[in-house]
């Protein structure tokens, strides 16, 4: 199937992660916002963390020892910061498509990023349509997709796919693929099948709840594991949570098809462009709200409430409500259950830690992002 596909705002979507022994709590707040890489300047500068630069990055994931891989989007590589606090440069270099290890391979616009059960970091990426895979030692190879842009499933190699942003792996191993532009959920199948299947959506953007390929999405974004939920997807342009069972019948958690800003019952709340999500393992999931400039919550309960964000757009650290974000994507939970976010308008990796109020720390955001341009 081919698909006809919108523009590319010289911007992208994504997912967060983190690493570092988090610091004692404060009391006065639930959450507050600490940096933890980047300058803010765009750029790609490997290094301690805090003298590190990124280019627009858009998803993190951590392991369970506390290293942080990036997708630095706008640098076209993944990048990783250790344990002791350093960036490097784990593969990619300038924007193209090559397998190989470091920097020969080649990645046009990693954007969403996930930890596979075989130890090896998944890549969508993006530009080049494909899945790609990441071992430690930084050898990339593809996954899936032929690089060609479309709605075609099948076996890995043969496979189309439009625009891939999102990936969540779930317990049996199977990969699901957040297609935006096909407006879609892929998975592909564990071996020894690795086929690529459609689960959910059949290429048309629209809101509809229901079977597989009669569900509707609007540019969806991302997607993480629960165990109670079992898949759920940032439904971007509809400004939804969506849930996709196993066998593709989706339906609405919260949100859509407008924006909204309220915290709150699913009746009221919602959000405005929900990029990131992850789940805390315990029904409880975290979503960056990236419009609103917000870190949210929805409980078990199905309670929207937010974490961290005055609604201002900026780069303002602090305590919960004082925090600003410029346009937040990526988000995760580390070992110790703090968040890492992608704030990629800010082009760092911010850090939100449970309790403390402490001091606020402003920084003025680009001019460019101020005026809703694009960073090119």
């Amino acid at each position: 199937m081919r698909l006809r596909f919108p523009m590319l705002l010289g911007a992208a979507l994504a997912l967060a992660a983190g690493a570092a022994a988090p610091p004692p709590p404060m009391p006065g707040a639930a959450w507050r916002v600490v940096p933890f890489a980047g300058t803010g300047l765009p750029g790609h500068v490997d290094g301690p963390k805090e003298d590190a630069r990124f280019n627009w990055p858009t998803d993190v994931a951590v392991t369970p020892d506390w290293t942080v891989y990036v997708a630095d989007f706008g640098n076209n590589r993944i990048r990783v910061i250790s344990p002791e606090g350093r960036v490097t440069t784990l593969a990619g270099s300038v924007a193209g498509y090559a397998d190989g290890r470091g920097t020969q391979a080649r990645f046009s616009g990693p954007n969403g990023i996930a930890l596979g059960p075989d130890g090896a970091l998944y890549v969508a990426d993006a530009g080049n349509a494909r899945i790609r895979k990441v071992t430690p030692d930084g050898t990339v190879t593809t996954v899936a997709g032929d690089g060609n842009r479309g709605l075609v499933d099948g076996p890995g190699p043969q496979a189309e796919f439009a625009y891939p942003t999102g990936l969540a792996f779930s317990p049996d191993g199977r990969l699901y693929i957040v297609d935006r532009w096909a407006h879609c959920v892929r998975a592909i199948l564990p071996a020894p099948e690795s086929s690529v299947v459609t689960v959910a959506g059949n290429g048309e953007p629209g809101f509809v709840d229901g079977p597989g390929s009669e569900a509707r999405f609007d540019n969806p974004l991302s997607a993480t594991w629960d165990p109670e939920w079992g898949l759920v997807v940032t439904d971007s342009g509809n400004h939804a949570l969506r849930r996709v069972d196993p066998d593709g019948t989706v339906t609405t958690l919260v949100g859509g098809p407008f924006p909204r800003a309220s915290d709150g019952p699913p009746e009221r709340a919602g959000f405005y462009w929900d990029t990131g999500i992850v789940s805390d393992g315990r029904g409880g999931l975290f979503v960056s709200d990236a419009q609103n400039h917000k870190v949210r919550r929805l409980t078990r309960t199905l309670f929207l409430t937010t974490v961290a964000g005055s609604g201002r757009q900026g780069v303002e650290d602090g305590p919960d409500r004082q925090a600003a974000f410029a346009f937040i994507t990526g988000i995760t939970l580390d070992p110790a259950d703090n968040l890492l976010v992608a704030d990629s308008g800010a082009n760092r990796i911010r850090r939100i830690v449970r309790g403390g109020a402490g001091l606020v720390r402003s920084v003025p955001i680009p001019a460019w992002l101020a005026a809703g341009r694009s960073p090119s």
